[in-house]
């Protein structure tokens, strides 16, 4: 009963990771730009204390992606269930903790600014080098948690362009800073870290200008605040700050065994490869929270079918993204890690070599980052945990002892990669033993459960990209809901809202001369038939219209659905028209 095709998905998922891809960028940028500089101007020892704050920084990192990832979710959940009226108590929920969350990091990074060096590694002089970083990094902490936290809210409602501003205008202003700080002021290694600081805090007064709008769903509004929302962005945001303390873990790890194998040196050098490679890295990063969000909107809605259709656009794309940008990275390596270096020699050319062999994870990371997200989604807390040990700490490590004792440092570079095919395989060998009898891989990958979005037959879609295929969709629907029960009074309903709501969006909504498609879904829920209309066109909120219109002769078909309807709702999302009827 389901004949559709992705393009609707595909469209939605390609537009979610532009916005995600800007939200990374903006948290690696300012980093790699620090980095930079600080080779260049600071030297070696600088660069090397620089590596070893960066443990520092993942844990700022963590906690300001577990606030992002636990109100991403919850927000696109709550959209996907159509609870409207939670938009705005989950948003204020949310900047609330936020913001103590934020305060008491502050005042921990930067009080004990000293401790935190010595315990992610630094010895001797590089202690108050990593330190000074540490404290004027420290400032950044209130405005990365707020932008890291308002930037999936303003993904949910479609503003894409302040994002970007936000992006850019940060990402300028640390350069300049940056630039400033190293060639005139000589504020050193703390003047560095300021700069980043101010930087941030330009990016969310920017972004804070979006909810200043009359039309947003989400407004702040302190007696809003419920404490119940608490546990659940705790409940989803817990794992991406296992997910980030594991990074920080190992970071440490390999920051001190390399400096006791190899010596400082080998500690800038990895540091300059993780750093130049951020930059490539978060686009699978991107795509990992893309799948997040999106998964959080379909399980809501307990939408297998868009699910499923999601995790092959998120495959396919990641794999040919990632192929393109492996192959630039391996291109442009030398003079990648040569901005992190004052001297070119033989430390370069073996840093390049490092750079071209630990890129290579590329397109195997943004596969497990997107089965991550999917798991995280889905409430999949156990194996979540379980595969986000094995692929963030366990399987690189492992492979790092191994590798090093052949190969030697080129077996630390090569550790990255084959940690992460590692992982892919032990989760397929675990999926094949969970789900005997599915030939297809992808679904013994997800794990749905059987009940997940009905019982087989209770609901049926289409992708409907003409008149044509509306009209034999309608035709279809009342022989199919009376084999599940219907009346006939209710079957005409189902099939008249359909003819009249999907025939309106092609008529006013595809004579733009772009490609559109809607994504028709009827269902039946307990004695309830469901009727969900998505597409791709420009924002027309029918519900609005009727409110601000009732005595329009316009539209007579709509009025006439939402009179013998229970229930009508409207939301756009993701850049997306969403309409919900209950008959």
């Amino acid at each position: 009963m389901k004949r559709t095709n992705d393009t609707v998905v595909r469209k939605t998922f390609r537009g979610v990771l532009i916005a995600q891809l800007f939200s990374f960028l903006a948290q690696f940028v300012a980093v790699v730009v620090d980095g930079v500089v600080i080779g260049k101007c600071l030297g070696a020892d600088s660069l090397a204390a620089f590596g070893f704050a960066s443990t520092i920084v993942s844990v700022i990192t963590a906690l300001a992606g577990f606030c992002m990832t636990g109100v991403s979710i919850l927000c696109a959940r709550s959209i996907g269930d159509a609870q409207k009226n939670s938009q705005e108590s989950v948003f204020s929920s949310s900047m609330v903790f936020a913001a103590v969350l934020s305060v008491v990091l502050t005042a921990a990074i930067m009080g004990f600014a000293d401790t935190w060096a010595s315990l992610a590694g630094a010895k001797g002089g590089l202690i108050p080098l990593t330190a000074n970083y540490t404290r004027g990094f420290g400032l950044r902490i209130i405005p990365a948690v707020m932008v890291t936290t308002l930037y999936p809210i303003m993904q949910l409602e479609g503003d894409k362009t302040r994002m970007m501003v936000s992006f850019t205008a940060m990402s300028v202003v640390d350069i300049i800073l940056d630039l400033v700080n190293g060639y005139v002021v000589h504020g050193g290694i703390f003047g560095m870290g300021v700069a980043t600081s101010v930087s941030s805090l330009v990016a969310m007064l920017i972004l804070l200008g979006h909810f200043i709008g009359k039309d947003t769903a989400f407004r702040f509004r302190l007696s809003s605040f419920r404490m119940a929302y608490i546990p659940e962005i705790l409940v989803f945001g817990y794992m991406y700050l296992v997910k980030q303390l594991l990074i920080t873990l190992l970071t440490f790890v390999y920051n001190n065994f390399l400096l006791s194998q190899y010596g400082s040196d080998m500690v800038a050098a990895y540091t300059a490869i993780v750093s130049a490679g951020s930059l490539f890295l978060c686009v699978g990063m991107a795509m990992g929270n893309t799948v997040s969000v999106l998964t959080g909107v379909y399980a809501g809605e307990e939408d297998n079918t868009s699910i499923q259709k999601m995790m092959r656009v998120a495959f396919s794309d990641s794999f040919l993204v990632n192929g393109i940008l492996t192959v630039a990275a391996i291109a442009l390596a030398r003079p990648l890690v040569s901005a992190y270096f004052s001297q070119s020699g033989e430390l370069l050319s073996a840093v390049a070599l490092g750079f071209r062999i630990y890129i290579l994870l590329m397109a195997f990371r943004s596969a497990n980052l997107c089965i991550r997200g999917y798991y995280q989604s889905m409430k999949m807390q156990k194996l979540t945990f379980c595969f986000s040990v094995l692929q963030t700490f366990v399987c690189p490590l492992l492979a790092m002892l191994l590798l090093s004792r052949v190969f030697g440092i080129l077996g630390v570079w090569m550790s990255f990669v084959v940690g992460e095919l590692l992982a892919i395989v032990l989760l397929g060998i675990f999926a094949g033993i969970r789900s005997k009898g599915e030939p297809d891989f992808m679904n013994r990958l997800l794990f749905l459960p059987e009940d997940f979005g009905g019982e087989i037959g209770e609901t049926m879609e289409r992708s409907l990209t003409s008149m044509e295929q509306v009209m034999e969709f309608v035709h279809e629907i009342p022989d199919f809901c009376k084999k599940q029960g219907a009346s006939d009074k209710q079957a005409n309903e189902v099939a008249l809202a359909v003819e009249e709501l999907a025939g309106n969006i092609i008529r006013y909504g595809f004579v733009d001369g772009k490609n559109h498609s809607i994504e028709a879904k009827v269902a039946k829920k307990d004695s309830e038939w469901i009727l969900r209309l998505r597409d791709d066109c420009d924002h027309f909120n029918p519900v609005k219209y009727m409110e601000e219109h009732e005595s329009s002769l316009e539209h007579v078909g709509i009025r006439m659905i939402a009179k013998q309807a229970k229930d009508i709702q409207y939301m756009n999302t993701l850049n997306m028209n969403n309409l919900i009827i209950r008959v």
